[in-house]
């Protein structure tokens, strides 16, 4: 279904990023008709993005990232520059990631389904989709995985998804030493950490296609090989979703978007649901706006309520990086040596 066409698509999906076009992939395989509308643009053969040594590159940059920072964080001394990476492409954040691929344990997903969201959400259900998503590729040697931590279970993994994971063939001669420092600390190598078990030192595997050594993003894998059956709208900035009220039961329909594009605001209808997927940021706001949220906000910000739903734009948890570093004896190749020009353009090359 081409951009500017007029026929009412089934499913409109709000956001195509990491997990929107997974809803969306799977949506037009099963023959519905889908329109995804994106806030960033389709970014495609671009090395930066492309090649995984390239990580870092798109982080901060306006064109792939949104840069967002933070609030008056109290506990940091009330820093507002603690920056929130999120990707502003087609894919999402897939697009601009490290690219590491890995799993919650299976108490955390149980968890998460004894909460009261209802036993699809535990682990052994969600099992078969995790599997279904995956291509894994095999290590060059079960040497090499077993000294690596670097292996795939097969009870935990599946071989005919559309998102390739495989591990990179070259970890550094630092990786097994720090892996034997550890052991001698007591703490196991865990050979495959996507077994529902994420205790130990393991080695995570990626989302890079190893016959290409290129990154496999969300629109890599879910969006290009359906492109054909997929109405794109990007670069659009969803304004609200549009709701009717039922006058049977009172409660509120998603019947479609009001987006902005170039200057333009357009409406779009879908026949049977609206599923919004922006983004742990996003999605909150979108609600908002929309009229979704706790009654008391939305009115001081002049938005009139429809659904009173306090709990949205609350309780966000997040997830910090804090990397250490430390310098190491002479003679280790490390990743400092990319910053010599000449030594990064021969691994280029290679």
């Amino acid at each position: 279904m081409p951009r500017d066409s007029t026929e009412v698509p089934e499913y409109i999906i709000i956001g195509g990023g990491t997990t929107g076009l997974v809803v969306a992939g799977r949506l037009a395989e099963s023959g519905s008709s889908v329109c995804v509308i994106e806030a960033g643009k389709h970014i495609h053969d671009d090395d930066r993005v492309d090649i995984p040594g390239y990580f870092g590159k798109t982080l901060g940059d306006p064109q792939f990232d949104w840069s967002y920072t933070t609030v008056p964080q109290k506990y940091v001394l009330n820093r507002t520059d603690v920056v929130i990476p999120r990707g502003k492409a087609l894919g999402g954040t897939s697009v601009i990631n490290s690219m590491t691929w890995g799993r919650a344990s299976k108490d955390e997903y149980d968890y998460i389904a004894n909460l009261g969201n209802g036993i699809d959400w535990s682990w052994d259900n969600l099992l078969p989709y995790f599997k279904r998503s995956e291509t894994v590729i095999e290590p060059p040697s079960r040497e090499w995985a077993t000294e690596h931590g670097a292996t795939f279970d097969k009870t935990y993994h599946g071989n005919s998804g559309p998102l390739k994971r495989g591990f990179v063939p070259w970890l550094g001669e630092s990786h097994v030493p720090f892996f034997k420092a550890m052991n001698n600390l007591g703490v196991p190598t865990n050979h495959d950490s996507c077994s529902g078990n994420n205790l130990g030192v393991f080695t995570l595997a990626t989302s890079i296609d190893p016959d290409k050594g290129t990154r496999v993003s969300s629109a890599v894998a879910y969006f290009e090989p359906n492109s054909h059956r997929i109405n794109l709208i990007d670069q659009a900035h969803v304004q609200k979703i549009l709701l009717e009220r039922d006058e049977r039961t009172g409660l509120q329909k998603a019947i479609g978007v009001e987006y902005e594009r170039d200057g333009k605001i357009v409406s779009i209808g879908a026949s049977k649901e609206v599923v919004i997927s922006a983004g742990a940021y996003e999605t909150p706001k979108i609600l908002e706006l929309s009229g979704i949220g706790d009654q008391q906000r939305l009115e001081k910000l002049g938005i009139r309520p429809k659904v009173h739903l306090p709990g949205v734009g609350e309780n966000l948890q997040d997830h910090l990086l804090v990397p250490s570093s430390f310098e190491m004896k002479k003679g280790y190749v490390t990743g400092d040596y990319l910053s010599d020009p000449e030594y990064a353009a021969n691994e280029l090359a290679l």
